[in-house]
C-alpha cells in the first residue's frame, strides 16, 4: 500500500517585477508566485506548488501530475531541480527552455506530447507519472480525457490511498477528474481510498496576511459515499452502506437500518414486516448534516409509506412483491407474491399463516377446492416461474415474458387480495 499525490497543473501567470501575477505573457518567464501555505494552523512552508508541501506533509510515496500541454511544466522541473539541489539554476539548463518554450508556444489544438516528459517524471520520483490531457472544449475530447484519466488505475496499486489537490486546476476539469477519482474508488477491485481532497484558497492570501489555506474538502468524498448508499437503500432495500455511514453518527439508526437491510437481502418477510414497524422511528431522529437527514428521512418514509396502515399479513406480502418487482428484484417478488396468495387463503379459512402445517393445507385448498378456480389460475402459473427461478430450471419462456407475467400477477392479485 502506498500514498499518492494526485495534482492538477495549470498555466499560471507572469510574475512581474513587483512579485504580482500580470495576464501578459509574452515580456516575463512564467512562474508561479512562492506563497505561505498553512493546513490549518500548521505552517508548510513556502512553496510556488501546493502539491510540494502536500507531498512532504504527507510522506507520499509517489505522485501523479495532470496538465495539459500549455501548463507551466517547465516551472515543476526547477521547483523539483531546485529541492533536489538548491545550487541548481534553470537559466543554465537547456531542459528547462525546451519545455518552457514548447509549453508557452502550445494550445488548445497541439497534440499531447510534452519535451523531456522522462525527465520530470524523473524528478517526481520513483513510479510517478505526467498525464496530459485536452482542454475539454467538446464531447471528443472530454471523453479522451475521461479514457486518460481512468487509464490512471493501471499506476494504482490494491490498497493505495490517494491524495488529491485541485489547487492548480483551471476551467470544467477539477469537476470532471475529481468525479472520475471518485468513479475508480467505487468500481476499482483495487480497494482504493480517497484520503483527502486539498484545495489551496490562493484568492484569499491577501485577505489573510500573506497566508494561504489550504482546505480538505473530503466531504465531497462523503457525499457521494452517501449518494451511493442511498441508491442502494432506495432502489433496492439494501442499507448496508447507509448503516456503515451513520454508525458514528447514530448507532442505533445505524442498527436498525443494518436489521432492515438483512431481512430484506434475506427476503425473510416476517422479518421485514417487523423492521417496517420499527424504521418508522427514524423519520423524527435529528442528524448533524442536512445530507444525513434527507437521504434517511425520505428513503425510509417512502418506504415505510409503501406499506402504511397494512395489517394483513397477506396485503403485506403482496405490496412487498409490488415493491420488489418495481425495483427490478424479480426473483424476491416471485416469492413475495406466492406467499401472499397461501398467506391469503389461510386467513379466509382461519388458518394459522404462521404454521408450516396449515400453510401447506392452504394449497391443497387452492389445487383441490373448485371455489378457488380464479385464485388457482393465477397461483400455478406463478408458482411454475418461481420453481423455475428458484432452482435453475429451464425455462420455455422467455425472461421478458416471465417479468410480465409477474407484474400482471400482481394487478390481478390486488383486485382479490385486500
Amino acid at each position: 500500500m502506498a500514498k499518492v499525490l494526485i495534482s492538477f497543473l495549470g498555466t499560471g501567470g507572469v510574475i512581474t517585477n513587483d512579485q504580482n501575477v500580470s495576464p501578459v505573457h509574452d515580456k516575463e518567464p512564467r512562474q508561479y508566485r512562492t506563497t505561505n501555505y498553512y493546513l490549518g494552523d500548521k505552517f508548510l512552508g513556502e512553496y510556488s506548488f501546493v502539491s510540494l508541501a502536500l507531498r512532504k506533509e504527507f510522506k507520499a510515496d509517489k505522485a501523479i501530475m495532470i496538465g495539459t500541454t500549455r501548463s507551466m511544466w517547465e516551472e515543476v522541473y526547477s521547483s523539483l531541480k531546485i529541492k533536489h539541489d538548491p545550487s541548481y539554476q534553470a537559466i543554465n539548463d537547456d531542459i528547462y527552455f525546451d519545455i518552457a518554450d514548447y509549453c508557452e508556444n502550445s494550445s488548445y489544438q497541439s497534440d499531447l506530447f510534452l519535451p523531456h516528459q522522462d525527465k520530470i517524471e524523473e524528478e517526481l520520483g520513483k513510479e510517478s507519472h505526467v498525464v496530459l490531457i485536452k482542454y475539454g472544449l467538446d464531447e471528443s475530447e472530454i471523453q479522451e480525457n475521461i479514457n486518460r484519466i481512468l487509464s490512471l488505475e493501471q499506476f494504482i496499486n490494491n490498497g493505495d490511498e490517494l491524495i488529491i489537490d485541485i489547487t492548480h486546476s483551471f476551467r470544467s476539469l477539477p469537476i470532471l477528474i475529481t468525479q472520475l477519482m471518485l468513479y475508480l474508488k467505487t468500481i476499482s477491485k483495487k480497494k482504493i481510498t480517497i484520503s483527502h481532497l486539498f484545495y489551496g484558497m490562493l484568492d484569499i492570501t491577501k485577505e489573510m496576511n500573506n497566508r494561504t489555506p489550504i482546505v480538505d474538502l473530503a466531504s465531497v468524498i462523503n457525499i457521494n459515499d452517501w449518494i451511493i448508499g442511498a441508491y442502494s437503500l432506495q432502489n433496492y432495500g439494501n442499507g448496508t452502506k447507509i448503516s456503515e455511514l451513520i454508525k458514528k453518527e447514530n448507532k442505533n439508526v445505524s442498527t436498525l437500518i443494518s436489521d432492515f437491510s438483512n431481512a430484506m437481502n434475506l427476503n425473510h418477510i416476517l422479518a421485514i414486516q417487523s423492521q417496517v414497524q420499527r424504521l418508522a422511528g427514524i423519520k423524527n431522529v435529528k442528524y448533524s448534516s442536512k445530507v444525513y437527514e434527507m437521504i434517511l428521512s425520505s428513503t425510509i418514509t417512502e418506504f415505510v409509506n409503501s406499506f402504511k396502515d397494512i395489517k394483513k399479513e397477506s396485503v403485506f406480502e403482496l405490496y412487498l412483491a409490488e415493491w420488489q418487482a418495481k425495483h427490478h428484484n424479480y426473483a424476491a417478488a416471485y416469492i413475495s407474491i406466492i406467499e401472499s396468495i397461501v398467506s391469503y387463503v389461510c386467513e379466509i379459512n382461519d388458518l394459522d399463516s404462521k404454521s408450516e402445517e396449515c400453510r401447506n393445507k392452504a394449497k391443497e385448498i387452492i389445487h383441490k377446492n373448485s371455489a378457488y378456480i380464479n385464485i388457482k389460475k393465477g397461483f400455478i402459473s406463478l408458482n411454475e416461474n418461481r420453481k423455475k427461478v428458484a432452482h435453475s430450471l429451464e425455462a420455455t419462456d422467455s425472461i421478458v415474458a416471465m417479468i410480465n407475467e409477474l407484474n400482471d400477477g400482481i394487478t390481478y392479485f390486488k383486485q382479490i387480495i385486500k
